[in-house]
């Protein structure tokens, strides 16, 4: 069934200077944070469509991804350099930076935003981000290496990890049972998503298809 949907665009955000790499909501609905090559977040009020503050002059290799409290007063920002900030919104200051020794690709908060995860090429670090200290080496709390290839995407639910791979496997970490569930989508996957229930998972792969996949039973 094809649907022909009249798009009308009712604001245009122009501030950037290169590719625009995340895009993201307040929780409130209120704001947008954006990242982008150009080594600049930039903060958007939505009502209004006018460009509120940059936040600039820190990443040097290109911005990757953002993640954004709920409270709007701090966020990550995370790409190609060895360090994964942590911005406090309304003063522009760092409060704080995790070295990573590599480029993120991905960031995500855990729901009581007190640990960040972050994906290094095949794995998915877990940072604890409290304790500011810049000369510290961070170490990660607890590594997801079994990814034989680049992690493309991960979703982090309550006690459960979703990552997703380039190596055709996604892979279910249950924290509370220390336990791995693997499925095998045939391709390499690209992003995914779950459904509130959390009884289904979508997933985008790289031969063009989307697949809706029962939990429980892998049955797609």
């Amino acid at each position: 069934m094809n649907l022909n949907v009249n798009i009308e665009t009712v604001g245009k955000l122009s501030e950037h200077k290169a590719c625009i790499t995340k895009i993201i909501f307040s929780d409130d609905e209120n704001y947008i944070l954006s990242s982008s090559l150009d080594n600049k977040v930039c903060l958007w009020n939505v009502n209004t469509h006018l460009h509120i503050n940059t936040y600039k002059d820190v990443h040097k290799k290109g911005i990757n991804d953002i993640a954004l409290f709920r409270d709007n007063t701090k966020f990550f920002s995370a790409g190609n350099d060895l360090y994964v900030y942590l911005w406090d919104t309304l003063s522009n200051k760092i409060l704080n930076r995790i070295n990573v020794n590599d480029k993120i690709n991905v960031i995500r908060l855990s729901t009581n935003e007190k640990l960040l995860f972050c994906s290094k090429n095949n794995a998915v670090n877990i940072y604890d981000f409290r304790e500011r200290d810049f000369k510290k080496k961070n170490n990660p709390l607890q590594i997801f290496n079994e990814a034989k290839d680049w992690i493309s995407d991960f979703i982090v639910d309550d006690f459960e990890v979703y990552t997703c791979s380039i190596d055709n496997i996604l892979r279910i970490y249950d924290l509370r049972m220390g336990k791995l569930m693997s499925y095998d989508m045939k391709s390499s996957i690209l992003s995914i998503d779950i459904t509130n229930d959390k009884n289904y998972f979508c997933v985008n792969l790289i031969d063009n298809t989307i697949k809706l996949v029962e939990k429980n039973s892998g049955n797609k």
